[in-house]
């Protein structure tokens, strides 16, 4: 669908003329570009190292690791006349006081000095343009051991910075200590603990915001080398997971002493990217995708699937060209492993446009979003056949000006009543470059809660891993292949979760009013089936088998919708948008009524029979919800954008994945073992049933 949304500020485009000459392409890796949009103005985020979207939106964003709801780490970034702004936020666990002496101070959980960041550039694409900057969060509160408090006196702090200039020759950089030049400055603040672990250190987030004056690093607007790593660091198991663009690069060595394995090193300069200022694009995000069926997190081998992503264009200018490609893999980690899904030939879809996979080229303007379409794709085979119906989809955009980004989904639907069960699959890589020599392959699996009261107690087990304490399972899986593994959760009793169930029928087909609360945040679900002269109607419309049966639009929707679709209003349908089986929503601060109906067929209501939809209606359990960086809270329960990932109100049971690579990185003289992101899986809970 394609709707308008509000703005803070009006950004329009700048010129700038290159004063540097652009690096060879050869000395980087052009297949990892980063486009950093460039605004006239001043920017200027309120400095607090608070990653505020409203401040925020337009940057460029990049997720480190996916899969679940809330990635455990991000990037973004953004430039104007005077500053480039790079921002990041990272999952971290704290020490407890059990395990590590010092780590509480007044019962505040702490995080450790030596998390860092690490982000080297190139200023004018020479050998002796490199630039290496260390941001320490935590390591400056010195009143508080060197230690960042979770939610302490000191959320917000100046950030300890160390600096380097470099000089590359035979593609090895050597470093040199250099002052940290006038006006670099970073600040770093924590956030509460939102994430619950069962008898586990406490896990929460701390976020820095970065400021380059571009006077002090007059990088070139055409493009200029990059290399970022984001290092939380675990004293209690001696752990460091690198969240790293481009992906997959770490600062390691094959043991605690060697020169390559200090923080102070850097990868060769022919694995950084290139990232450029000015591609005015780069706003462009993927703000939720899932399956068309009765449950949108699984594959029906009975009825047609079709998968869809919303774009949205966040840039001060418009976006064109952007194809979406969908992929698959099983549910769990793929290890890289996705296959482009084999959708039907080509369906029309109204309007002229395509529903194919690729999906056929589209345009955005400035703050307009859009829902594109796979085409239909039936299974054969057992191959999706339960229990292996739950799957893991990927979608890759790329466009004109440097345009490219992905999103994946990872989580399925579970009732509870009873520990629920599921078979995740485990798939490593053929081969991975970061692995040291000679080693297993090893992955450590880090549980944790999502939008539930940290003081639940949950309780889990993996067939086939071996339980570590504190939350943590280390599973040694096949070195190529799939690893089936058996898990099983069992929910805090004293879980509630607000559903409440409705039923579109023959006689309300036309509008179903639903009471919502202001200012909320609601999951809808909804399966079943019509019977009408066109044939089966599901909440994703009429199946036309193919009979290419012309669709309806939607008021103020450009994207095609199949007559008998379930559509939404909070405005009694002088603006809609499509609910299908399942949407999350922000409900506007004034509505309090949301009306469902079948959307039309060629402007005229769908005369239906049959029993029709069972529409579940899923509010918060609880106040806190999962800070997604999609999210604008400029749109967050007013007028706008009403559609948001789904399931983001739900309790979710998430799953991180750590290959643990065998290699190891000294911090300020302490070694770690060198970990990185293997993507993320989990359920979220849509009924507790007593």
């Amino acid at each position: 669908m394609s709707s308008r949304y509000p703005t803070a500020r009006h950004l329009t485009a700048l010129a700038f003329a290159a004063t540097f000459t652009v690096p060879a392409a050869a000395q980087f890796n052009a297949n990892y570009q980063f486009a950093i949009p460039l605004r006239s103005g001043s920017l200027a985020p309120t400095f607090d190292g608070v990653l505020n979207t409203a401040e925020w939106s337009g940057s460029a964003l990049y997720r480190m690791e996916d899969g679940a709801p809330q990635p455990a780490a991000f990037m973004r970034a953004m430039a104007d006349g005077a500053n480039i702004w790079l921002g990041f936020t990272a999952e971290d666990n704290t020490c407890d006081q059990d395990t590590e002496a010092g780590c509480v101070l007044n019962d505040s959980p702490l995080f450790g000095s030596d998390d860092v960041i690490v982000v080297a550039y190139n200023i004018n694409g020479s050998a002796s343009g490199y630039r290496r900057l260390h941001i320490q969060p935590c390591a400056a509160v010195t009143a508080l051991g060197n230690k960042c408090p979770v939610n302490g006196p000191a959320d917000s702090q100046a950030a300890a910075l160390k600096f380097w200039t470099g000089t590359e020759a035979g593609g090895v950089i050597t470093w040199t200590s250099a002052a940290v030049p006038s006006g670099i400055e970073a600040r770093t603040a924590s956030a509460p603990v939102v994430l619950n672990m069962t008898d586990a250190p406490s896990r929460g987030t701390w976020s820095v915001e970065l400021k380059l004056p571009r006077g002090t690093v007059p990088v070139q607007a055409g493009g200029f080398g990059l290399f970022v790593d984001v290092i939380p660091t675990n004293s209690w198991e001696d752990a460091a997971i690198q969240y790293a663009w481009p992906s997959d690069r770490q600062i390691a060595g094959p043991d605690g002493t060697s020169v390559s394995a200090q923080i102070e090193a850097t990868p060769r300069p022919s694995t950084w990217g290139i990232a450029r200022l000015g591609d005015l694009a780069a706003g462009v995000s993927i703000v939720g995708f899932g399956t068309a069926g009765s449950d949108p997190t699984k594959i029906s081998m009975t009825t047609p699937n079709e998968f869809n992503a919303t774009l949205a264009n966040g840039s001060a200018a418009a976006a064109s060209g952007l194809v979406a490609t969908f992929r698959i893999a099983n549910w769990g980690v793929s290890g890289g492993n996705w296959a482009k899904i084999p959708t039907v030939a080509a369906s029309p879809g109204g309007g002229g446009l395509m529903r194919s996979n690729p999906t056929p080229p589209i345009a955005l303007n400035q703050n307009e979003y859009r829902t594109v379409y796979s085409g239909l794709w039936a299974p054969t085979g057992m191959t999706y056949a339960p229990p292996h119906d739950h799957q893991c989809v990927r979608v890759e955009v790329a466009g004109n000006n440097g345009v490219n980004t992905t999103r994946q989904f990872n989580m399925d639907f579970v009732d509870v009543n009873s520990p629920f069960t599921g078979m995740p699959t485990i798939t490593m890589p053929k081969r991975n470059a970061m692995m040291g020599r000679g080693k297993r392959p090893s992955l450590v699996l880090r549980e944790q809660f999502i939008n539930v009261e940290p003081e639940m107690r949950w309780k889990t087990e993996f067939s086939s891993a071996k339980p570590l304490g504190n939350g943590n399972w280390v599973l040694r899986p096949r070195p190529e292949g799939a690893t089936q593994l058996k898990s099983s959760v069992l929910v805090d009793d004293s879980l509630k979760l607000p559903v409440t169930d409705y039923r579109l029928t023959p006689q309300n087909a036309d509008g179903l009013k639903i009471e919502v609360r202001p200012g909320s945040t609601i999951t809808v679900l909804a399966n079943g089936m019509f019977k009408s002269s066109l044939g089966g109607v599901t909440p994703v419309g009429v199946d036309d088998k193919g009979r290419g049966i012309s669709r309806t639009m939607v008021r103020r929707d450009k994207s095609p919708v199949r007559p008998g679709a379930l559509i939404g209003s909070f405005d009694d349908f002088r603006t809609s948008f499509v609910i299908g089986s399942a949407a999350t929503l922000a409900v506007p601060e004034r509505a309090n009524v949301l009306v469902v109906r079948l959307a039309p067929a060629n402007g005229q209501s769908l005369p239906v029979d049959g029993e029709g939809y069972a529409i579940n209606v899923i509010g918060q359990a609880t106040g806190r919800l999962a800070a997604i960086p999609e999210i604008d809270p400029r749109l967050f329960g007013k007028s706008g954008l009403a559609v948001l990932p789904i399931g983001v109100n739900l309790p979710a049971w998430v799953v991180r994945a750590e290959l643990e690579t065998g290699r190891f990185v000294t911090i300020n003289g302490k070694t770690y073992k060198s970990r990185l992101p293997f993507g993320s899986f989990g359920s979220f809970i849509t009924r507790v049933r007593q």
